[in-house]
């Protein structure tokens, strides 16, 4: 069976473009917010606290989403942190109309991100609960293709929106783009495979915690992408800074950088549809933590804008290679009862790691520009993956 025909189940094939689509209306509201953010203050470190607004949330209220779903229907999760999620967006758009400084919408951004972390595992698991177990490793890879498209679509449409009338448009836009995944969820409530018995919050994390550390591949994998969204993948939160003060481009370049970072990852997504094992999910992370590091050298050592745009698409392939291996694996390995709760822990990675690496490379960008901290943060996350590598290695031989 080909991977496309996953997309002949309905109901998966609905909530493929659904969810799509809300991706589509983050990445419209991110770009928007960060060129407005640095409009304000024209500095890294801003930029970069305005990704841990964004991202950092996923530390709490990622693992609290797992516990969540993994209690009950994940559905339920979701449509209530997405209907925070559109009137979040609502209120930083007529935030910034009104002139609210900048700690304001920095405010607002962090119950966003709350909103998104907790809804991050159950959105993962809804794929598990559309498709046959079969199909699972090509049905999340599809549905991070609809997601990496809107990571191309969402800044380009904000771009064309920003550019051609007021940035400020951008918001009721993306609001509106959010609301296919609320009605989604709303109407939708997949049948539960193991209902678990509620346990204490606490103890249903740190068991969680507990069981990846344990496994023989899960731990590794998923330290190995922590490190490559820091030292990689939190060079996202910082295009508004790069594509101004390295190329002299204003929200047009911010737009054409992120737009190629998302073709790079749309591209990625579409190769890694035919991978159905765990261990072909964990070689392709491990490759694309190397490629990510290449590629944020490159940025940083490239003088036209064009050769960034390409380095921009090689950084989207690589990350998305690393982020979609990581997950099929966890989705592949971890057991029915803990499958919320790792996912949940893949989110807090996916967002707190970039979070931590755009604060650290943006104070520093203040410092000395944004070309030798993003080199440096590149070039060690290509030791890193090579060093977790061997070490992976090492620790599948003990196993076996």
């Amino acid at each position: 069976m080909s991977a496309f025909e996953t997309l002949r189940a309905r109901r998966f094939a609905s909530y493929v473009s659904c969810n799509g689509a809300a991706f589509v209306a983050a990445w419209m509201n991110r770009l928007a917010v960060g060129w407005i953010v640095w409009e304000l203050t024209e500095s890294g470190l801003w930029l970069g606290l305005l990704a841990a607004c964004d991202l950092g949330p996923a530390l709490i209220f990622g693992p609290l989403g797992g516990v969540l779903g993994d209690r009950g229907h994940p559905e339920r999760v979701v449509s209530w942190a997405q209907a925070l999620t559109i009137v979040t967006t609502i209120a930083v758009g007529l935030a910034a109309w009104a002139g609210a400084p900048v700690w304001g919408l920095l405010v607002i951004t962090l119950i966003s991100g709350a909103a998104v972390a907790t809804s991050d595992a159950g959105r993962a698991v809804i794929v598990n609960n559309l498709v046959e177990p079969a199909q699972l490793g090509p049905a999340i890879a599809l549905n991070a293709v609809a997601i990496n498209v809107a990571r191309f679509v969402g800044p380009a449409l904000a771009g064309v929106i920003a550019s051609t009338a007021d940035v400020l448009l951008v918001f009721p836009v993306a609001a509106a783009m959010g609301l296919p995944l609320l009605w989604f969820t709303v109407r939708t409530k997949t049948e539960l495979r193991d209902r678990r018995e509620k346990t204490r919050v606490l103890r249903d994390l740190a068991d969680g915690v507990a069981y990846v550390r344990g496994h023989a591949m899960m731990a590794i994998v998923l330290a190995n992408f922590f490190a490559a969204c820091v030292l990689a993948r939190g060079t996202y939160e910082l295009i508004p800074g790069l594509a101004e003060e390295l190329f002299g481009r204003g929200i047009g370049g911010v737009s054409a950088l992120t737009a190629s970072i998302g073709f790079g990852a749309v591209c990625a997504g579409l190769i890694m549809t035919g991978n159905r094992s765990s261990a072909a999910a964990a070689r392709a992370s491990f490759l694309g933590a190397v490629g990510g590091g290449v590629a944020a050298v490159a940025i940083a050592v490239m003088p036209l804008f064009t050769g960034a745009l390409v380095a921009a698409a090689g950084l989207g392939f690589a990350i998305s290679t690393a982020g979609i291996g990581s997950q099929i694996l966890v989705q592949i390995e971890a057991r029915e009862d803990m499958r919320n709760r790792v996912l949940s822990l893949w989110g807090m990675i996916i967002r707190t790691a970039p979070a931590i690496g755009a604060v650290v490379i943006g104070a520093l960008a203040d410092l000395y520009g944004f070309r030798i901290p993003l080199a440096l943060a590149g070039g060690l996350g290509i030791v890193v993956a090579v060093l977790y590598w061997f070490a992976f290695r090492r620790r599948l031989a003990r196993a076996a």
